[in-house]
Parts: C-alpha cells; structure tokens; sequence
C-alpha cells in the first residue's frame, strides 16, 4: 500500500533585486569603453605604440633582447614577421618582465634554466648577457648549471656552462678594450 504523502507548494519566486540592472549597466558600459579603445587603438596608429608596446619595449637593454634586430634583420624588416615580433615584445618583456614580483636577477636565472632545459642556445647566449646585465655573477650561473644538470640532464647543464663561459670570455674581452681605450 502506497502512502499518499503531499508535499507544501513551492515558495513564490524572489521580486527582481533593484540593484541588478544597475550591475549590468556597468558591465556593459565596460565592455563599451573596452571596445572603442581596441577600436581606436585599431584605427589609430599612434594610439597602438602607445600601449603595450612601449611598456613592452622598456626591458630591452636589461634583457639582452635588444641585439635581435641587428641578429635578425631579415626578420626585423619583413612585413610578415611584424606580428611575431611584436607579439615577443608585447608578452614577455611588457607583461611579464614589468610585473615587480621577481627582481630582474631572478627572471635571467630563471630564463637561463628554462632554455637550457628547452635546448634553446641562441635565445641562452642572449640571456647569459642580459642576466650578467642585470647583475647577476658567474657564481649564480654556475648554481643554475647544476640545477639544471640535476633535473634536465648532464647535456644540458654543459651547454650552459659553456655557452656561459663563451658570453664571459666575449665580455671580459669588451672590458679590456674599454679600458686599454
């Protein structure tokens, strides 16, 4: 025999709170603003330098990355490759690298693990001489070629200790000839 159990009606639905359109009038009075700042920054020139890509362009000197356009002039000066390069200066050098959570030192040691790691010996010749840029001692670099033995390989940490020792014997020269002149 089943039971006849009735359960109580539902409880009448919530009156609108007065405050949610007033939510959503902001939100979309945001995203407009957002959208004619992109729109502007699209059609006006002037406007895009003005943005990310002059933060973006601010580390070079520190990072070691301004020696691309004189490495890579084929890619510096052809139209296709505008975004890419762009992309690299606008990402890493103006979004990460402006950030004020790690010091400059730290961000080259840490570039100096992550492409050994990676394999990416140009881009770590460029580095080894943004971090000695930034401050940072062939003692540190030398901690970071055995952490990167230990945990990336033996190969690894050679070809930074080498690649290290070729940005050295390159600075130590510039610092002789600076100082006979």
């Amino acid at each position: 025999m089943r039971c006849a159990r009735t359960f109580p009606p539902p409880p009448p639905p919530l009156p609108p709170s007065p405050r949610l359109p007033q939510r959503i009038d902001r939100t979309v009075h945001a995203r407009r603003i957002v959208n004619a700042r992109a729109v502007r920054a699209r059609t006006d020139p002037s406007r895009a330098v003005h943005g990310r890509t002059v933060r973006g362009r601010r580390p070079y000197p520190q990072v070691g990355a301004g020696r691309r356009a004189h490495q890579l002039p084929a890619l510096s000066h052809w139209p296709p490759a505008k975004s890419l390069l762009d992309l690299i200066t606008t990402h890493p050098l103006g979004s990460v690298w402006a950030r004020e959570g790690l010091d400059r030192r730290t961000r080259s040691l840490l570039n100096l693990a992550l492409l050994t790691a990676l394999n990416r010996l140009e881009e770590l010749r460029l580095n080894i001489h943004g971090a000695l840029r930034n401050g940072c001692s062939d003692e540190e670099m030398a901690e970071v070629t055995l952490q990167c033995a230990a945990y990336a390989g033996a190969p690894a940490g050679i070809a930074l200790m080498k690649a290290t020792h070729e940005v050295h014997n390159v600075h130590e020269v510039r610092d002789a000839l600076e100082a006979h002149d």
